[in-house]
C-alpha cells in the first residue's frame, strides 16, 4: 500500500483516511503512513494501529464493524494519544465486531473525546445506564446524541436526564435481547424525562428521533401528546427507526 522503500517511496500528508481490510489482512496503517496529518479516520475490519506517534490533528473518528481484537486490549485514551475529537461514531456492525464497553467510554471522554459535539453509539449492550450518564455529564458542549441500546438485565440510570442543553440533536432507539424481557418500567421514565426535561426546555431542540416498546411509547396517549407538542415548538419528531439512516 504505502511502499518503505525504492523509488516508489513516498509518506503523503492525508487529511483523511478510510480503511477496511479483510479478516486474512495484516498490515499496520500508520507503521509508513504518518498519523500526525490524519484530520478523519474510520476503521473498518482486521485492523491494528501503529502507535509510534500521536495523532493530534484527529478531529472526526468513526469505528464501524472492526473485527481485530486490538480496541478489545486497550482504552480509547491509549490508542488515539494526542487527539482532540469533535465527533465519534461506533457501530458494531458486524456479528463478530468490537463491542464497546464501560471502559472505552470512560476513557474517551476522559482522554481524546473530552470536548465531543457529536457522539453516536449504535448497537450497544455491553454498556451499562451509569456509565452512559456520568460520561454524558462530563459532555458540556455536546450538540448531537444517538444511542441504540439492547438491554439485558439493566436500564436503572434515566440518562436523558444528564443531556446538556446544548444538544440539539437526540436519537434514542431502545430494544432487548431476546433473551431478556423489555424494562418497560425503565423505558416509561426515560419517556418522561424526554417529554419534561428536554422538549418542554427552552429553547427546545431540534430533532428527536425515538424508539422504544410501544407499551412505553404509547402510555396514556403518550406519542399523540408528543406529536402536539412537537408541532407547537416545531420540533422536527420521528417515532419509530431510524438507526439505518444514521450515516455512517
Amino acid at each position: 500500500m504505502f511502499p518503505m522503500k525504492g523509488p516508489f517511496q513516498f509518506k503523503p500528508e492525508l487529511l483523511s483516511y478510510e480503511l477496511m481490510l479483510g479478516p486474512g489482512t495484516r498490515v499496520m496503517p500508520f507503521a509508513v503512513l504518518p498519523a500526525a496529518s490524519i484530520h478523519t479516520l474510520r476503521l473498518s475490519g482486521d485492523c491494528r494501529l501503529f502507535k509510534k506517534e500521536g495523532m493530534p490533528s484527529l478531529r472526526h473518528l468513526t469505528i464501524h464493524g472492526v473485527t481485530s481484537q486490538y480496541f478489545d486490549q486497550q482504552g480509547l485514551d491509549d490508542c488515539f494519544p494526542g487527539s482532540q475529537l469533535d465527533s465519534f461514531m461506533y457501530a458494531q456492525g458486524h456479528a463478530h465486531g468490537f463491542e464497546i464497553r464501560d471502559r472505552h467510554l470512560e476513557t474517551l471522554v476522559a482522554g481524546p473525546g473530552s470536548r465531543l459535539r457529536k457522539l453516536v453509539l449504535l448497537g450497544c449492550s455491553r454498556l451499562t445506564s451509569s456509565v452512559i450518564t456520568t460520561c454524558l455529564q462530563s459532555l458540556p458542549i455536546l450538540e448531537y446524541f444517538a444511542i441504540s441500546i439492547v438491554t439485558v438485565t439493566e436500564l436503572r440510570s434515566n440518562f436523558v436526564l444528564a443531556l446538556p442543553r446544548t444538544v440539539s440533536i437526540i436519537k434514542i432507539q431502545i430494544t432487548h435481547a431476546w433473551y431478556s424481557v423489555p424494562l418497560i418500567g425503565e423505558e416509561l421514565e426515560i419517556c418522561d424525562a424526554l417529554e419534561v426535561a428536554v422538549m418542554n426546555r427552552r429553547p427546545p431542540p431540534e430533532e428527536i428521533y425515538i424508539r422504544m416498546h410501544s407499551e412505553a411509547i404509547n402510555h396514556g396517549g403518550r406519542a399523540e401528546k408528543w406529536n402536539a407538542i412537537a408541532a407547537e415548538k416545531k420540533i422536527i419528531l420521528k417515532i419509530g427507526p431510524w438507526e439505518d439512516e444514521e450515516n455512517m
